[in-house]
């Protein structure tokens, strides 16, 4: 929608049984991008409702602004909290949770669906069922480093950290 509250409109349409969320405007602000679960199909949704513990996989979507959808991954090789994109929209990052506590980081073509996320660093932070841990890793702005919080010390506070993103 505008600042002035027209042209409201739904990017994209989630069906019962569909999980879209984490959305977030893509390199070029024509695409927004989203976390993608199709758990139409999964037994557990009812006794498994939190992302990271569902039998469907974790994928990356990105959706036009007339709501179409332009680009869904293979899946990837785990849930992640929030996926996030570099600002020339050619890698991708996210946060690991539960057992793959690590941030990160793969290439992103929108010729190919298949993305290898490769961990760059271990998440210390305690780990809370779909909140995720906090850590909301980003790429700076040359794409050279992942930046992200994290909690080394349970009893002082996040800290940022960056590693180097060589892929």
């Amino acid at each position: 929608m505008r600042t002035d509250g027209s042209d409201r409109k739904p990017i994209r349409p989630q069906v019962r049984g569909e999980m879209v969320t984490h959305e977030f405007w893509w390199a070029d602000a024509n695409y927004i991008a989203y976390t993608y679960q199709d758990r139409r199909a999964d037994p557990t949704v009812v006794d498994h409702h939190w992302a990271e513990y569902a039998l469907a996989d974790t994928r990356l979507g990105i959706s036009n602004l007339e709501g179409r959808e332009a680009y869904l991954s293979d899946p990837l090789n785990c849930y992640h909290s929030h996926l996030y994109r570099s600002s020339d929209g050619k890698l991708i990052c996210g946060e690991g949770t539960h057992d793959r506590s690590f941030v990160h980081a793969g290439l992103f073509s929108w010729d190919r669906t298949k993305i290898e996320m490769v961990p760059l660093a271990t998440i210390h932070t305690a780990y809370v069922p779909f909140r995720g841990q906090g850590v909301d890793c980003n790429f700076s702005a040359d794409s050279r480093w992942l930046i992200y919080a994290d909690e080394l010390d349970p009893e002082a506070p996040h800290q940022l950290f960056a590693v180097a993103v060589d892929l």
